[in-house]
């Protein structure tokens, strides 16, 4: 009697992780349009306050649109929704440029 009530709760568990695990996959898609918003307005404000140079500003623009030209193709490809791998892969270039902002607002270079 133990075992099988066990073994139920392990499965209703399973698929519950398996249903909250797939939650994030679809609303990667929303959270990595956010970032690329929040990006976009931090290369705004350098701008703005001197911290960029405009080629700073104009490489940290290319940068961005290839990454929001990227998850619009990745969208296009699996019908509106990012896989795991494209997620991840577009997660890691918006760090990588994350930082690349940061640095290019806090060098030496000024307008």
């Amino acid at each position: 009697m133990k075992t099988i009530f066990a073994k139920a709760i392990l499965a209703a568990s399973a698929v519950a992780a398996i249903g909250t695990a797939m939650v994030p996959a679809a609303a990667s898609a929303d959270e990595l349009s956010n970032r690329i918003q929040n990006e976009q307005v931090r290369i705004n404000q350098g701008l703005r306050s001197g911290q960029l140079t405009f080629g700073e500003f104009r490489a940290t623009e290319g940068r961005l649109a290839e990454i929001a030209a990227q998850r619009r193709l990745d969208l296009c490809r699996h019908d509106g929704r990012l896989t795991f791998y494209d997620a991840r892969q577009l997660n890691a270039e918006l760090n990588g440029d994350s930082f690349h902002i940061f640095v290019d607002k806090h060098n030496a270079a000024v307008r």
